[in-house]
């Protein structure tokens, strides 16, 4: 069940969040400060999926315990490309 649930979170995060935040700052002109904060609201809006959420699993394989880690890491990394 876990490694289900990793395709559809990613998908999403990069479909709602990512995507308008790569579009936005990989151009000539810096975005305006309301789109930034835009940006930050749907970051922070898009709650990590169960899986990610709490301590990291315990006795799994490398697959499952970096896939515990990989929504955290989209989810920071996100905030470097506006900052």
């Amino acid at each position: 069940m876990l490694i289900s649930a990793v395709p559809f979170w990613k998908a999403r995060f990069g479909a709602e969040c990512f995507t308008a935040i790569v579009q936005g700052t990989l151009t000539s002109c810096a975005p305006k400060y309301s789109i930034i904060l835009d940006w930050d609201g749907k970051v922070r809006d898009m709650e990590l999926p169960k899986y990610a959420q709490g301590l990291p699993p315990e006795g799994l394989g490398l697959s499952e315990t970096m896939s515990h880690f990989m929504p955290t890491n989209y989810h920071q990394l996100s905030w470097v490309g506006f900052l």
